[in-house]
């Protein structure tokens, strides 16, 4: 469960993915980056064999993330009191699919959020190694909002703000909804 919106002090829902036809474009990240490619085949997860047109789970994508986050070097992490944690739930900001978000509460401590249904509805049935490559870059993108947050600055964030309004001036929306 979501902490509630008046215990939440900053929020930074800071990697987000519009689907378009042919393209994915990632705020946080590089702009217009091809749609990752579809791989045949099968994958492996949790000792379960994956066919083409499914999905990976809620547990094998928290084992996943569980095993991504376990390469992250400690220090990293300090202050990170909420630790890192996985909702089931499609998040959006507006059209976009919100990923991951970092939250800093006064009450709970600080913590990385991830959703599930949000890279769900992105990858769909994709083979394991492009949610790994989403989950992983998520991760250290929520991570740096953490770190800059520890350092005083927001330079994501602004860089955030940049390519929302090119994302948004070039589909020819005026202001943000």
């Amino acid at each position: 469960m979501s902490p509630p919106a008046s215990a939440v002090n900053a929020s930074r829902p800071a990697r987000a993915v519009a689907a378009g036809e042919d393209l994915i474009y990632t705020y946080g990240s590089e702009t217009g980056l091809p749609a990752a490619e579809r791989a045949g085949g099968t994958w492996r997860s949790t000792g379960r064999e994956v066919a083409d047109g499914m999905k990976m789970t809620l547990d094998e994508f928290s084992e996943l993330t569980g095993r991504l986050v376990d390469e992250v070097p400690p220090r990293l992490c300090r202050e990170l009191n909420g630790g890192f944690s996985v909702l089931p739930e499609v998040k959006r900001d507006g059209e976009l699919l919100v990923l991951g978000q970092y939250i800093e509460n006064g009450w709970l401590g600080s913590m990385i959020v991830f959703y599930y249904g949000s890279f769900a509805a992105l990858l769909g049935d994709q083979p394991l190694e492009a949610w790994e490559k989403e989950l992983r870059d998520t991760i250290w993108h929520e991570l740096r909002h953490h770190l800059e947050s520890r350092a005083g600055l927001d330079d994501l964030a602004r860089e955030e703000a940049v390519q929302l309004a090119e994302y948004f001036r070039q589909r020819g929306v005026r202001e943000r909804r």
